[in-house]
């Protein structure tokens, strides 16, 4: 079973922790959504592997 679990990410422009909702889907996402602290966008970039490990990425996205 699939399940959504937190992870927590730097923002790329003011550089706080955030917490993300991460679907443990196999494969890759990539979603803008704003920075919860300086309200800037963020372009995330999410890999799920088969067996569930999970590698974000986060950019400016300008």
């Amino acid at each position: 079973m699939n399940s959504e679990e937190n992870e927590f990410v730097s923002c790329p422009y003011c550089w706080e922790q955030i917490e993300i909702a991460v679907e443990r889907i196999p494969g890759n996402q990539e979603y803008t959504e704003d920075c919860h602290v300086c309200c800037r966008p963020i372009l995330f970039h999410v890999d799920i592997g088969e067996a569930g490990d999970c590698c974000i990425s986060t950019t400016m996205d300008e």
